[in-house]
């Protein structure tokens, strides 16, 4: 439960997590702004894996992930990143060895022979 606040900090730090006011694309407003788009170094994404490994490992424990997960999810395309971090820390920090996979935006493109 600790890291949930040092992951805030963390978020606060990276230029990820500002506040203000913002308007969301649905046209809501918020206080808030969470842009993932900023974290850009590899330390930074080292440390980004090791808050998702410790949530995953938190539920996981808890009974809110089944144990028998095999994968982790990273939609296209911001969430690629963090679910290859993810699955690096889980295994460096908790030998806990699991797949990554991703979708695409769009259709992959036929490729036409010359």
């Amino acid at each position: 439960m600790d890291y949930k606040i040092d992951f805030i900090k963390f978020m606060i730090q990276s230029g990820v997590l500002t506040f203000g006011e913002f308007t969301t694309k649905s046209g809501r407003q918020t206080p808030y702004f969470i842009n993932t788009g900023n974290y850009k170094t590899g330390s930074q994404m080292a440390k980004l894996g090791e808050f998702y490994a410790a949530c995953i490992m938190e539920n996981l424990r808890n009974g809110n992930i089944r144990e028998d997960i095999s994968a982790l999810f990273g939609p296209a395309y911001k969430g690629i990143s963090i679910s290859v971090a993810a699955s690096i820390a889980l295994v460096n920090q908790y030998q806990k060895d699991l797949n990554y996979c991703y979708n695409r935006k769009e259709a992959k493109e036929e490729e036409k022979c010359i």
